[in-house]
């Protein structure tokens, strides 16, 4: 079973999959520890999560273009964080409500 994505609408739909790959390059690139994640999360942060999960698809996309993708197309920054929550909760399996995620099963 592959780890579960989330939709969000940008300048097109994308998926946002936050998968062992995609952690490895978040630690290496920050130098911060999944699990030293809290949720003030800064804007640095959130920029680096968002394009390490939609690069998977878009091997072309840069930093510098997911920040304008952002700024043209989300709804708010809470919309964008939300979106980024959500895609590491599905990735642990953590009740998300979204059709995607399936829970744990007890």
């Amino acid at each position: 079973m592959a780890i579960p994505f989330i939709m969000m609408s940008l300048d097109k739909p994308r998926k946002l999959r936050f998968g062992m790959g995609a952690m490895v390059e978040f630690e290496q690139l920050t130098g911060i520890k999944l699990m030293e994640l809290n949720d003030e999360m800064s804007m640095d942060v959130c920029s680096k999560l968002l394009w390490i999960m939609l690069k998977q698809e878009d091997k072309e996309l840069t930093l510098e273009k997911t920040c304008e993708l952002i700024d043209e197309y989300a709804e708010s920054i809470t919309e964008v964080i939300t979106a980024i929550t959500k895609a590491i909760e599905a990735a642990f399996q953590k009740e998300t409500n979204h059709p995607n995620v399936k829970p744990l099963k007890k």
